[in-house]
């Protein structure tokens, strides 16, 4: 039996995307640096609350990113959220930051244009350096680590920056209007506990597990309780554990989705799972490794400190002696008590 909602349907009854006003304000001062950023946000979040966020989430995080990738040393953020007669605010990309990155990069433009400056060289100025991070936004927001400038220098240089704005200015005296666009963005990505328990949530969305066992095959298998959305999590997964563990890429399965293999998983959402998931897949690659390391150590008579993995294989760093996975795992299955039930796992969640 299956029941399939037409386009109609799917707009009056399932929740739906933003609908924001935002007044903004931009302060800078005489040498072009960022004095103080005001914005007065009103979202409409439709007629009913979203579990367990609530409908306040959209308008708040317009007003909380809207300092973005800036050194913003004053901001004065209002939000108010109005009930309306509409399909309630709920799950969809990018929830508030949209809004505040096309208000906060239109006021950098409008900033640029008034003081004559190039758009690309005032952002460059106002963006956080490297050397001050972690930054702690006006909002709150702490950016631990990021390449903001690094970025926009990269991509002005990829595109020929310089060039192309005398091109730009060419085509103009000629009768031609040609357009150059930039826009500099900062996610949040992997929610932590802390986040989601601070308001009370009744979940916890910190979390993610991962399980990861290695055969006597030399056969890896990971095992998720995120799931792939067509975002190739499946390959990042597995590029995760092979780089961590050592081993061939083509060695490793991965598996997802499934209540029967992972008993437990917090989903798919707010651009967490690469940050989560690869977590919890890089701390249990690293206890598998040390149990694989173990093993070897017996049969290449060296000690753990000595032996390093690559490509499958464990081998004695600075020698030719070696041996791969398979024969690492089969040769001490029974030295391990792990490995009674004839496999080496780690399992670790994040």
């Amino acid at each position: 039996m299956r029941w399939t909602g037409d386009r109609l349907e799917d707009l009056a009854s399932t929740s739906q995307g933003f609908d924001e006003i935002v007044d903004a304000e931009l302060a800078l001062d005489k040498d072009d640096h960022i004095l103080a950023l005001a914005a007065e946000v009103i979202g409409d979040v439709g007629a009913y609350s979203v579990y367990p966020w609530t409908a306040a989430l959209e308008p708040v995080q317009v007003a909380s990113f809207m300092p973005g990738p800036y050194r913003v040393p004053a901001y004065r953020g209002h939000v108010r959220a109005v009930a309306t007669c509409k399909a309630p605010t709920g799950p969809y990309r990018g929830v508030g930051r949209p809004i505040s990155t096309f208000v906060m990069e239109r006021l950098i433009e409008m900033a640029a244009r008034r003081l004559a400056i190039d758009p690309a060289e005032l952002r460059l100025q106002n963006l956080v350096r490297g050397e001050e991070f972690p930054y702690k936004v006006a909002s709150g927001i702490v950016w631990d680590r990021s390449g903001f400038t690094e970025t926009l220098t990269n991509a002005c240089a990829a595109i020929g920056y310089t060039q192309l704005r005398a091109a730009q200015a060419k085509a103009r005296a000629h009768g031609r209007l040609v357009g150059i666009g930039i826009a500099t963005y900062a996610e949040l990505t992997g929610i932590g506990s802390r986040i989601s328990a601070a308001p009370g949530m009744p979940i916890n969305t910190g979390t993610e597990a991962a399980t990861i066992r290695l055969d006597s095959t030399g056969a890896v298998t990971g095992s998720f309780g995120i799931a792939s959305h067509g975002q190739g999590l499946e390959t990042t997964l597995a590029q995760v554990i092979a780089d961590e563990l050592g081993a061939r890429i083509d060695d490793i399965r991965i598996l997802q989705g499934d209540t029967a293999v992972v008993a437990h998983g917090t989903g798919t959402y707010a651009s967490r799972s690469a940050v989560l998931a690869g977590g919890a897949a890089t701390l249990a690659a690293r206890l598998l490794k040390e149990r694989v390391i173990r093993a070897a150590s017996h049969l290449l008579e060296a000690s753990v400190e000595d032996i390093e993995t690559a490509d499958g294989r464990v081998f004695v760093a600075g020698t030719d002696r070696s041996l791969t996975f398979a024969k690492a795992v089969y040769s001490e299955m029974g030295r391990f008590a792990e490995g009674r039930a004839g496999r080496v796992g780690g399992h670790q969640g994040l």
